[in-house]
């Protein structure tokens, strides 16, 4: 979600957008084996790995669509067009953007949708400026677990007030806990720290977490 223009400026309109979204159907989409799919995961840190936790997760295991259209409602919202810039040459991402967005449109977003390849989206994702000069709202992503195992390295945590990743999200109360972490060396204060980063960051909704699934592997024989 891109902090700097509206809606999404606004953390009730982050927070709609974040209980618009069924995590189960969005990762259905990809066509995978029940045994390669979270059905629900709302860990930063991805489930099953040491940093799983469900900090701050309460409300997104309870969520629901008419809590996303309540939200709409109280900020105000009028059908504002939100755009939406989708990677329709991306096997992994197409599917899951276009459900995604399908939930967001169902709670009362008005998407434009604006498919294009990928280096068009990376290209375009860089822009800070308002839709109408080349900005957007929404770009659907895939990180690998290799980026998110823990704070120091996930892009959604690292990346907070850091004011270069586009989205540009900013919490200032997550600071001092990275920072914090960075410096810790004790493994159970760790995990506590990165807890605490987790909570923050699903309240203020710095990214929003559209499930977890592993990516099929092909190998030759020779």
């Amino acid at each position: 979600l891109n902090n700097t223009q509206p809606p999404f400026n606004g953390v009730r309109a982050r927070r709609a957008a974040q209980l618009a979204i069924d995590q189960a159907d969005v990762v259905a989409s990809a066509g995978l084996p029940a045994s390669m799919v979270h059905r629900y995961c709302y860990t930063f840190f991805m489930c099953n790995t040491p940093y799983a936790t469900e900090a701050g997760t309460e409300g997104l295991r309870n969520r629901s669509a008419d809590q996303a259209r309540a939200l709409l409602r109280e900020m105000g919202y009028n059908n504002e067009p939100i755009t939406v810039l989708h990677s329709r040459d991306s096997a992994l991402i197409d599917p899951i953007a276009l459900v995604a967005v399908d939930q967001l449109r169902r709670v009362g977003f008005n998407i434009n949708l604006v498919s294009t390849d990928w280096s068009s989206v990376a290209q375009r994702r860089t822009n800070r400026n308002p839709v109408g000069q080349g900005g957007w709202n929404v770009v659907p992503l895939v990180w690998t677990g290799f980026d998110m195992v823990e704070p120091l390295v996930n892009p959604a945590l690292v990346n907070n007030c850091g004011n270069v990743y586009p989205g540009w999200w900013c919490d200032e109360r997550q600071v001092p806990l990275l920072l914090a972490y960075s410096e810790e060396s004790d493994p159970a204060r760790r995990r506590a720290l990165a807890a605490q980063l987790q909570e923050l960051a699903h309240e203020h909704v710095n990214v929003i977490l559209l499930g977890q699934f592993a990516g099929p592997a092909v190998y030759r024989a020779d």
